[in-house]
C-alpha cells in the first residue's frame, strides 16, 4: 500500500507536484492541509488572493471550539481526532472518550510501597551550627548577643 495521498498530472506526492509546478512544497502543503483546498485548487490558486481557513461545521455549530463545548468533548481531543487523525467531525464527536485509562493502568502496575520517613536534614543542621559560627548580621537579626 502506498502512502502517497496527492496526485496531479501524473506527479505523485507533494515533492513531485512541487517540482512539476514550481510552487514551493510548504506552500502546497499549507494550501491543501491547512486551507482545505484540493490539489487542483492549490496548484491553480492565484497568488495574492486570500482564502479563509476551513471552518468545521456540525449540526449548525461552526468551529471546533464551539462544537467541543456543545458536545462535552475536550477541545484537544476533538482537534486531535479531526486535524491529526483525519476523522470527520461526526466521527470525532460520537467516538467515546477514554478518560484517565493510562493513569489508572500506571497506578495499578506500580507496586504499593510507602517511602521510608527520612530524618529532617534541616533539623540536624540547625542543631550542629554553633552560635559563634553564625554571621554577625544574623546574630543581630535574631537578637543573639555577641
Amino acid at each position: 500500500m502506498s502512502n502517497i495521498k496527492n496526485e496531479y498530472q501524473g506527479a505523485k506526492g507533494l515533492r513531485a507536484i512541487s517540482e512539476l509546478t514550481g510552487i514551493p512544497k510548504p506552500t502546497l502543503h499549507q494550501r491543501i492541509y491547512r486551507l482545505g483546498m484540493t490539489v487542483e485548487e492549490a496548484v491553480n490558486h492565484q497568488k495574492g488572493i486570500y482564502v479563509k481557513k476551513k471552518q468545521h461545521e456540525y449540526q449548525g455549530i461552526v468551529g471546533l471550539a464551539a462544537i467541543s463545548r456543545q458536545y462535552g468533548v475536550p477541545l484537544r481531543t476533538l482537534y486531535s481526532r479531526v486535524i491529526s487523525q483525519g476523522m470527520t467531525v461526526e466521527e470525532a464527536v460520537n467516538k467515546p472518550i477514554r478518560r484517565g485509562l493510562n493513569l489508572l493502568a500506571k497506578r495499578a502496575a506500580q507496586p504499593k510501597t510507602q517511602p521510608e520517613p527520612q530524618a529532617s536534614v534541616k533539623a540536624s543542621k540547625a542543631e550542629s551550627v554553633k552560635p559563634d559560627l553564625i554571621n554577625p548580621l544574623w546574630k543581630l537579626a535574631l537578637g543573639i548577643s555577641a
